[in-house]
């Protein structure tokens, strides 16, 4: 009997040494400069900055909700992360604990942009005032009953026009994928994703219409905002002006490139273990593939020239159309 109970705590004391406590730390930057590398406002606390157009813009607030977030590891385990809620504010880091797990290697994390129906619609009052679905004070992020609350609220003028923005509704709830390669050890692991805010204002024309941000912000925020740049290499000579679309899509998308320096002459698709999934040799005057029949599942598109790779698309399939 007492054998039995040594051999018990021994494995019950292994087990709960392999148990890591997981952080992720969001950096937020504007045009490649970290705010927490003082980045100097303007006068009543706005700063500067410019889209891929090259056109101007100042920022005075971006705070936005994110939700529900999964870690995908191990060889495709997900472990869902309960009650995981955060209200972020653009203009500082913001760290998510996640608490401790038996994960030895991370893939790839998933979380929502916004709320899902059932919080989006609950009472704000029934929250102690430190949680981040209560009241929040001046620029309270709870809209209506019907509405509920603010996914995001963005203030932010350019040279011909001021605008304030609030997105909202269940319709907006979306999810976003960052893949990563990551060995997770040590008894408390952290890791730094990047958020790029000025690429919530690309392809926007600054100089004509800073209203029509209503018709870009949910493609730009989930699809171009956030990465971590140690998730896959990348040859120096990058290839830009790549896009996927529809992204999340039904295991059908098209891929476009624009002119380069450097020609595309492959296009090779993995999935998160790393296997290859397709592989097709495309004319080196070539800018777009049309690609099907993939199946449910989280994948990187990797663009080639000569051998090496010039550029990484994340994509999702859900198995849905979108």
């Amino acid at each position: 009997m007492r054998f039995f109970l040594c051999f018990a705590l021994f494995f019950s004391w292994l087990s709960a040494q392999s148990q890591t406590e997981i952080i992720f730390e969001i950096d937020h930057r504007l045009n490649g400069t970290s705010f927490n590398e003082g980045i100097e406002p303007t006068w009543s606390f706005e700063f500067e900055a410019e889209n891929n157009l090259g056109h101007a813009f100042t920022l005075q607030r971006f705070d936005y909700y994110l939700s529900n977030f999964t870690i995908v590891h191990d060889g495709g385990q997900e472990t869902f992360i309960e009650e995981s809620f955060y209200i972020l504010h653009s203009l500082e880091e913001s760290e998510l604990n996640f608490g401790t797990h038996e994960i030895s290697h991370i893939e790839a994390l998933k979380f929502h942009f916004g709320l899902d129906e059932i919080y989006n619609h609950g009472d704000p009052s029934t929250y102690p005032a430190d949680h981040p679905l209560a009241h929040q004070g001046l620029f309270t992020m709870f809209w209506d009953w019907q509405s509920g609350y603010i996914f995001a609220g963005v203030h932010t003028h350019s040279d011909s026009d001021m605008a304030i923005f609030h997105f909202a509704g269940d319709e907006n709830y979306t999810e976003m994928v960052v893949p990563l390669d990551a060995d997770v050890s040590g008894d408390v692991w952290t890791l730094e994703l990047t958020a790029r805010i000025e690429e919530t204002w690309r392809d926007i024309n600054l100089e004509e219409d800073l209203n029509s941000m209503d018709d870009y912000f949910l493609e730009n925020f989930t699809n171009h905002v956030f990465s971590y740049e140690g998730t896959l290499s990348v040859d120096d000579q990058n290839l830009s002006n790549v896009s996927v679309y529809p992204n999340p899509n039904s295991g059908s998308f098209q891929i476009q490139w624009g002119e380069a320096d450097v020609l595309v002459d492959r296009v090779e698709i993995f999935d998160l273990s790393g296997k290859s999934v397709f592989l097709r040799s495309v004319e080196p005057n070539s800018q777009n593939l049309w690609i099907e029949g993939l199946s449910e599942g989280l994948y990187i598109v990797s663009l080639q020239s000569n051998g090496s790779v010039v550029s990484n698309q994340k994509i999702v399939c859900s198995g849905q159309a979108h």
